[in-house]
């Protein structure tokens, strides 16, 4: 049955065929065990003893774990051999040829057992099966190989189930069994591996020495590119000084690719060894160097940005040359060979137009590095470079795009979608390479081959460097004519070139609508034709700011608050005030034609004009100081900070009370404000509290006068004036005095003025309170607020809804104002007598007026009766004679109502009033017949 099995099996059973045999296997193997236990034997032809008991059952047990997966099935065959190891072992002991059959069955049926407990997770088991079957291993010098590979796959799984140590135990088994002299089959790629697993679990042990010399170990036993690549990242992170070796032996490597050789050197480059990635590419470009397509594309890329990061700009530029140089080959290589017009995949990874595309942006990169690194030469170079090979992608690509009939592609050029500004910056660096040019001696200069645009002589630099600053800052401006800064480059190329007309030409006709105004760069610009001393060339650079609007320069500030020295800002500021304030300087302007014409209309417009320049640019000023700080604008001497802030200072006040004599109500206001926020800047003395005090006073009158002013107007000017009355308490800080500060009047005549403007009756009525509460407050002040209010009485008709209230509301205050300055105006014994007459009128007629019962009117009438007894003949005639004819109007009002007593009281004081003066003594017939009347009426 067991022979006809063999026979039977081939490879291409099916599975359940397969199952069967093996089933029928072990069906004959019990069948022969059965025959020499309950039959006592088997026929002579076969001889079976427990040796071939044990070699059956085994073999089912292999059978079963390798053909069908059963373990349980092979552990059943491999546990009933077993059975017959002490049988199999006498028999082999009594028949010497028999050892090593004996040998060769318990090999198999221990490893068998082995790959059971292990898939049983019996590890401990398993290790000790293979252990035992070592012992055979001096019978079976054939096996070593097999025996290794077993003890290197549980190494593996060990491995993978994280069990590191067990796994290192039984790897370093594996490479002693195979290791054997014994061992006349030792497969040294295997042992290689197996040392490099090793390794890799010393590694996670972090036995870096340990892990190193196995890895080395196995690269001299069998080289790998793998392996190398681990023992080379190895070797680099416990810093063995053998790193370089193995680095420069990997790239020399023929058998290594391009890809490991890159990976390798990459490792030196994370671990920040800069120098010795450049030995690495040095040595990899020299054997690729007759590869075109290797050289243009990744070598040459990764050995230029290595130099660059070393600082080796010109080994860099060398290996940007012949990078170049390698381009154009492939260019001429990809043109000679034939294309499939059907291809519609334009961009391959390592085609002409990608890799110029990709040596832009990083020449892009670099140059930027190099200009943050104040390396200018070098950066404008590397930029005039990258436009050039973008233009070179854009163009290949273009040829391409017709070849295959497409019209757009898909592929980015990051160089030439921001074109405008990689040509700023090529030009900007170029200006400031010349500027740092000027500062070195020739032996200093660097030398440069011919490909670089020079013959190494500081002359030929400075022209190539004048010559890409001019072309680079044309294309910028030609690609956005809206953009400032090309303009204020080729100022800046002109004025090097001692090209001063031009210089003054590019910058003349700058508007606001412009882009990028940068004031910072601008004042730099300022300067350098100052020193080179184009005053045509200053003035339009100062010009050019003068133009430029306020709003424009507050949205650039944040950009260039950083491109220029201390004290630029405020020396071009200065120098602008002082053009505008010294028209002649800009004798070619329009202004100065229309100042000449004669026409009045047209000299106060254009006057008006230059007045508001003035303003704007007083306020552009304000907003860089606000920004930059005062050290930052005009210095660290706080001489000439005090010195600047004090002469804006007095520029913004005069021209203040100027334009508030003229009532020009905006600019009055405007440049009022500037001082006031000016004066900030300096020390809060008495005379900066004083300053800013009437500044804001100005503020808020200029906001009060103007007729046009809104609700808003008013209730700014409103805050104005509580800003005005906060300086004045800190002035009294600063220099106390005992007398009434006699700006508080003003402050409440103005507070009370924003209020009627404002419509705020209830903010009004505080302001009268305050004044009525205080005690030194001057009758002037009083009568002001008293006609305020009843200015505000005959406004509100129409304006709200409850204007009848706020009429008898304001007719309330001006009567209590009135006579509170009645009091104050008595209490003054050297007084105006005058003034105190027309007080008394306004109250009089105020009470009258208002319909106030008759005992507050006649209690007014009689306080100005007294007044005037008290000074006869010293009291204003007309203003007696007005109280006369008012209480005889009063009097004849009385009587004809039927109220005789009341018009008694009214005709007795005016007799009093007429009394004894000559002027008034007409009346005194007609008082006198009245009071005869009203007596005899008054006793009926």
């Amino acid at each position: 049955m067991w022979n006809g099995v063999i026979a039977f099996e081939g490879s291409n059973l099916e599975e359940n065929m397969k199952e069967a045999l093996v089933q029928l296997r072990h069906v004959a193997a019990d069948c022969m065990y059965m025959a020499t236990t309950v039959l006592g034997g088997i026929s002579a032809r076969y001889n079976i003893d427990g040796l071939s008991l044990l070699k059956f059952y085994t073999a089912c047990g292999q059978k079963y774990s390798t053909d069908l997966g059963d373990m349980d099935m092979a552990d059943v065959c491999f546990s009933k051999g077993a059975e017959f190891v002490e049988q199999a072992l006498n028999d082999s002991r009594a028949e010497v040829c028999k050892r090593k059959t004996f040998a060769r069955a318990m090999f198999d049926l221990l490893l068998g057992r082995a790959e059971c407990s292990w898939e049983k997770d019996e590890s401990d088991e398993a290790e000790r099966y293979v252990s035992d079957a070592r012992q055979y291993m001096d019978d079976l010098p054939g096996e070593h190989e097999f025996l290794a590979s077993v003890e290197y796959n549980f190494g593996l799984f060990t491995y993978q189930a994280k069990e590191t140590e067990r796994a290192l135990k039984w790897l370093k088994k594996s490479m002693e069994t195979r290791g054997n002299p014994a061992n006349t089959m030792k497969n040294v790629k295997k042992q290689a591996k197996t040392a490099r697993l090793a390794g890799v679990c010393l590694l996670a042990l972090q036995d870096y020495e340990g892990s190193w010399n196995l890895m080395n170990e196995a690269e001299e036993i069998c080289h790998d590119p793998v392996g190398s690549y681990l023992l080379l990242k190895l070797s680099v992170i416990i810093k063995k000084p053998q790193a370089l070796d193995i680095l420069t032996k990997t790239v020399q490597d023929p058998d290594n690719s391009l890809d490991i050789c890159i990976a390798s050197i990459s490792l030196f480059g994370d671990a920040q060894r800069i120098s010795d990635a450049a030995v690495g590419f040095e040595n990899l470009f020299e054997r690729f160097r007759d590869s075109p397509r290797a050289i243009a594309g990744t070598i040459g890329m990764r050995y230029f940005e290595t130099l660059a990061a070393l600082g080796k700009i010109e080994k860099a530029l060398e290996i940007l040359e012949a990078s170049c140089v390698a381009l154009t080959q492939l260019k001429v290589a990809d043109a000679e060979e034939p294309k499939d017009v059907h291809d519609d995949v334009p961009h391959e990874e390592h085609s002409v137009d990608v890799l110029s595309a990709r040596w832009s942006a990083m020449l892009l990169a670099v140059g930027s590095s190099q200009a943050d690194r104040k390396d200018f030469y070098s950066a404008a170079l590397l930029l005039n470079r990258c436009l050039q090979l973008a233009k070179t992608a854009l163009k290949t690509s273009e040829e391409h795009l017709v070849l295959i009939g497409k019209s757009d592609s898909d592929a980015s050029n990051v160089v030439v979608e921001n074109e405008a500004a990689v040509c700023r910056l090529a030009s900007s660096c170029a200006l400031c390479a010349i500027d740092d040019m000027k500062k070195k001696s020739n032996s200093m200069w660097p030398t440069d081959s011919k490909e670089n645009g020079t013959d190494g002589t500081p002359e030929s630099a400075f022209a190539t460097l004048l010559e890409m600053s001019r072309s680079n800052a044309e294309r910028a401006k030609h690609l956005d004519s809206s953009d400032f800064a090309p303009r204020l480059l080729l100022f800046r190329a002109h004025l090097v070139a001692n090209e001063h007309k031009k210089a003054a030409v590019e910058l003349r006709n700058a508007s606001a609508d412009i882009r990028s105004f940068d004031p910072g760069a601008l004042a730099e610009a300022a300067c350098a034709a100052r020193d080179v001393g184009s005053q045509e060339s200053v003035v339009a650079a100062l010009r050019c700011i003068l133009n430029m609007d306020t709003a424009s320069l507050s949205k650039n500030l944040g950009a260039s608050s950083a491109t220029f020295p201390k004290g630029f800002y405020g020396k071009v500021l200065l120098s602008c005030v002082h053009i505008l304030l010294d028209r002649k300087v800009l004798s070619w302007t329009e202004e100065d034609d229309v100042l000449e014409s004669g026409s009045e209309t047209a000299r106060d417009e254009c006057i008006e004009k230059q007045e508001t320049d003035l303003l704007s640019v007083l306020k552009a000023g304000l907003i860089g100081i606000q920004h930059l700080g005062p050290t930052q604008s005009f210095d660290d001497d706080k001489g000439k900070i005090h010195e600047g802030l004090t002469y804006l200072i007095n520029v913004s006040w005069n021209k203040g009370r100027e334009q508030g004599t003229k009532m020009n109500f905006l600019l009055w206001e405007g440049f009022f404000d500037i001082c006031y926020q000016l004066s900030a800047f300096l020390p809060p003395d008495a005379a900066i509290l004083q300053t800013r005090r009437m500044s804001m006073l100005m503020c808020a009158s200029a906001n009060i006068e103007n007729p046009k002013s809104s609700k808003e107007d008013f209730q700014k000017a409103r805050k104005q004036v509580q800003e005005a009355r906060r300086l004045s308490e800190a002035l009294q800080k600063v220099a106390p005095t005992k007398s009434e500060d006699p700006i508080e009047g003003l402050l409440l005549i103005l507070d009370s003025r924003c209020c009627v403007g404002g419509h705020d009756a209830d903010a009004l009525a505080c302001v009268v309170e305050s004044a009525l509460q205080k005690m030194q407050v001057e009758a002037g002040v009083l009568e002001q607020l008293a006609a305020v209010s009843h200015n505000f009485k005959d406004a509100s008709g129409g304006l709200q809804d409850n204007a009848g209230e706020i009429r008898v509301r304001c007719a309330d205050l001006v009567a209590a104002l009135l006579a509170k300055a009645c009091d104050v105006r008595l209490c003054d014994e050297a007084g105006d007598l005058g003034a105190l007459a027309v007080t008394l009128r306004e109250h009089l007629g105020v009470e009258i007026s208002r319909g106030s019962t008759a005992a507050r009117a006649h209690a007014v009438f009689s306080r100005a009766v007294g007044v005037v007894l008290e000074h006869k003949d010293e009291f204003p005639l007309d203003e007696r004679r007005w109280l006369v004819a008012i209480s005889w109007d009063r009097a004849q009002m009385f009587h004809r109502l039927g109220q005789n007593a009341e018009a008694n009281r009214w005709c007795q004081g005016a007799r009093q009033l007429a009394e004894g003066c000559v002027a008034l003594s007409s009346y005194m017939p007609r008082l006198d017949s009245l009071l005869n009347k009203l007596n005899s009426l008054v006793h009926k």
